[in-house]
């Protein structure tokens, strides 16, 4: 992921630029008198390794790649199955969700769910 930061001389042209979804900000900073914008730059895709902690039965760790982009100001998430934290099996598809922290809770259901589904 890639955090950016803009600056900008009124607070209420820095609340525009982070009120606006398709920005996706993160945070807004005034540090003795500098406000600034933090967000995560467009199109950039992050993929985090879930481990389960079980192993198949060719002793590779089963894991999960949780994945989220933003493209055109649409958030995007997917949990790709992994063996030994690199992908494995047929590649999922991403869903489209209101945020990349709605995408994010959604890939951590879908993988909750898929390891209480081990044996």
């Amino acid at each position: 992921m890639t955090i950016t930061s803009k600056t900008f001389a009124t607070k209420a042209e820095a609340d525009a630029f982070f009120n606006d979804e398709a920005n996706n900000a993160t945070a807004l900073t005034i540090y003795k008198g500098v406000i600034t914008v933090h967000y995560v730059e467009k199109d950039a895709t992050v993929e985090t390794v879930v481990q389960s902690g079980k192993f198949d039965s060719k002793g590779r760790s089963i894991d999960y790649i949780l994945g989220t982009n933003v493209a055109d100001g649409i958030a995007y998430g997917w949990v790709q199955n992994a063996r030994d934290g690199k992908e494995f099996g047929t590649f999922q598809r991403s869903k489209a969700y209101n945020s990349i922290d709605h995408a994010n809770i959604a890939n951590k259901r879908i993988v909750a769910e898929r390891i209480a589904k081990l044996k």
